[in-house]
């Protein structure tokens, strides 16, 4: 687990509620990627935001972007593995946070 973690979720609700505005900075320090505490992870920040407009009562617009900044980082290590084959030295296995995405999303309630 990293030593620093934050996270920041700004709202933001505009015409009688009806559009709201969410923006999420992420962060996470330095952690390791073993119990041993030999191999660094580095620490990354991610940006996030989604906008949601309610056209009527029944249907409800939403579009959300994740990792707008397109950051690199691993998110979780596994520590170092042999792997059969491999030439120099142990592998080491980490996540990585995904890339730039963004979604949208119709609701109809009935």
């Amino acid at each position: 687990m990293p030593k620093v973690l934050a996270s920041v979720r700004p709202r933001l609700t505009f015409v009688d509620g009806r559009v709201r505005v969410l923006g999420e900075w992420r962060y996470e320090g330095n952690k390791f990627n073993d119990d041993a505490n030999l191999v660094r992870l580095p620490a990354f920040s991610v940006f996030n935001a989604s906008a949601e407009v309610d056209v009527t009562p029944n249907l409800t617009l939403q579009v959300k972007g994740t990792n707008l900044s397109n950051s690199l980082g691993l998110g979780q290590g596994g520590g170092q593995q042999q792997v059969p084959g491999q030439a120099d030295g142990p592998v080491i296995l980490a996540r990585p946070i995904f890339g730039r995405a963004v979604q949208g999303s119709v609701l109809f309630r009935f």
